[in-house]
């Protein structure tokens, strides 16, 4: 039984920072790029282009033509990804991509574009469960969890921070997940099983100055993630 998939999700379209994009000085535009910031090395195993990952795993993925993405569940049930998604009445036009696939854990991940706005949906093939990423996922050394991480410091249309997700047998349990946060993320990766390495960019728009500076995540022994300074994650002001 198939049926189509609605995206709920509105897409935020900031016109300052269309107008912020066009007035900074060309040689940090592209330190601040929108960009999925983790590290590909773990990843690269399970990401291919996509004519490759269909040929790879048909039937359970499909395309019907250029604009239709299937997907099967274990289930038999068929989750259909067309050009058009409706959110709150209003129909919008988007693009969809298979960028990777965990076997072992049997997840798909959608990248789902469309005007100014970027989801990841990360699918359990056996439940069709879909459920919304900063990024692409990057897969932990002991491949018990996910890692996500997204900066879009010129247009400011889609989220900066990082994710982690605990991979569970029919479902993704969310560990962390730090979006409310000034500064952009990059060179996001796992430095262990229990802690995520990174950058933090923070701009000076007066100055158009960037300061960097080296952050972390750590698992507690009660299992809690935990910035290494909590000062410098939320306040935005980097030492």
């Amino acid at each position: 039984m198939g049926y189509r998939f609605i995206m709920k999700s509105a897409p935020a379209a900031m016109f300052l920072g269309s107008l912020i994009m066009g007035l900074m000085p060309f040689n940090i535009s592209a330190q601040l790029g929108t960009e999925c910031s983790t590290g590909n090395a773990l990843a690269a195993w399970v990401s291919f282009p996509e004519e490759e990952l269909l040929q790879q795993s048909f039937p359970g993925a499909f395309r019907t033509d250029s604009v239709t993405l299937s997907i099967v569940t274990a289930l038999g049930d068929t989750l259909v990804f067309t050009d058009t998604v409706f959110i709150d009445g209003i129909c919008y036009f988007c693009s969809n991509k298979l960028k990777a696939f965990f076997p072992e854990h049997d997840y798909w991940v959608v990248e789902q574009n469309g005007y100014e706005w970027t989801d990841w949906l990360l699918i359990n093939g056996s439940s069709g469960r879909i459920q919304r990423a900063f990024s692409e996922p990057v897969l932990s050394p002991d491949s018990r969890r996910f890692l996500c991480a997204y900066r879009d410091l010129r247009l400011g249309s889609t989220l900066n921070g990082i994710q982690i997700w605990r991979i569970e047998q029919d479902s993704l349990i969310p560990e962390f997940s730090g979006s409310d946060v000034y500064w952009g993320p990059s060179e996001v990766e796992w430095e262990t099983d229990s802690t995520v390495t990174f950058q933090m960019l923070d701009v000076d728009w007066d100055t158009w100055d960037v300061k960097v500076s080296t952050g972390r995540l750590k698992l507690s022994i009660e299992g809690c993630w935990t910035p290494e300074n909590p000062v410098n994650w939320y306040s935005g002001n980097i030492l």
